[in-house]
């Protein structure tokens, strides 16, 4: 059986399709069992999408564009974009017609919004996770396994309680 530590190494590996057969079946095996490794595999898939060229727009370079740049590097150019014109973006005619107030105050409402996000996600940080006497979701140590047997105990024992209460209500009816 594969681990986690021979495994992440060959991930780059089997998404590039190098891996043997052999080599490939232990790690999709591994993938189906581990979690950590799964998601990993699919950070590195995700990461690829993100500079894969199939989907890209062809660019096209105007005619001279090296040349230019090559003499403004040469000449000590920064590249500051008062000094190269034309690589600034036009506006937008849309963003041209957002007046100055509206969007100071469109500006301000969405940073009260981030501050206000940011304390209910450290306030909901902060919260207990449920638990109860027999079982506790902060529990370190256990295994899935482990934790699902207890719950099936714990499952159980209510059972066996509810169903004593049934028959006790019964014989006080009878």
């Amino acid at each position: 059986m594969m681990n986690c530590k021979e495994c992440l190494p060959l991930v780059a590996g089997y998404l590039d399709e190098e891996l043997s057969e052999l080599q490939a079946a232990p790690l999709r095996q591994h993938f189906l069992d581990c979690r950590s490794c799964r998601c990993a595999l699919a950070a590195e898939k995700s990461l690829r999408r993100w500079f894969s060229f199939e989907n890209s727009l062809d660019v096209v370079v105007p005619e001279g564009f090296a040349r230019r740049v090559a003499r403004r590097a040469f000449a000590g150019d920064t590249g500051s974009s008062d000094e190269i014109p034309f690589l600034v973006p036009a506006a937008s005619p849309r963003a041209a017609a957002v007046e100055p107030g509206v969007r100071d105050f469109l500006l301000h409402a969405t940073a009260a919004a981030a501050v206000l996000l940011l304390v209910f996600s450290a306030w909901m940080r902060s919260t207990q996770l449920p638990a109860s006497d027999n079982l506790s979701a902060t529990e370190q140590g256990a295994t899935l396994e482990q934790l699902l047997e207890r719950a099936d105990e714990l499952n159980a024992a209510d059972a066996r309680r509810q169903d004593a209460q049934a028959d006790e209500d019964e014989d006080k009816d009878n």
